[in-house]
């Protein structure tokens, strides 16, 4: 039988788009998490963090941002029930 809970959402708001937060979090009825993007950098050496003797690293982890990224200032993600 299906889920009958609606679908949970987290929405991810660029650092320096305030008004896009403010506006959609007042738009919600509870079922979005809204979070601030957290990042300062692009790697652990732009954030000023340690260096590391060898890159385990084979390829960059970050894939590029959802077009609503750099024009709406936020990527929405749907979470899966637990």
């Amino acid at each position: 039988m299906p889920d009958p809970s609606p679908p949970r959402y987290l929405l991810i708001v660029r650092r320096d788009r305030p008004e896009v937060y403010a506006r959609l979090h007042s738009l919600t009825d509870g079922y979005v998490t809204f979070v601030r993007d957290r990042r300062r950098g692009e790697d652990r050496r732009a954030q000023g963090g340690a260096s590391v003797a060898v890159e385990r690293r084979s390829c960059d982890r970050r894939s590029a941002p959802p077009s609503t990224w750099p024009v709406l200032g936020f990527v929405l993600h749907r979470v899966n029930p637990a």
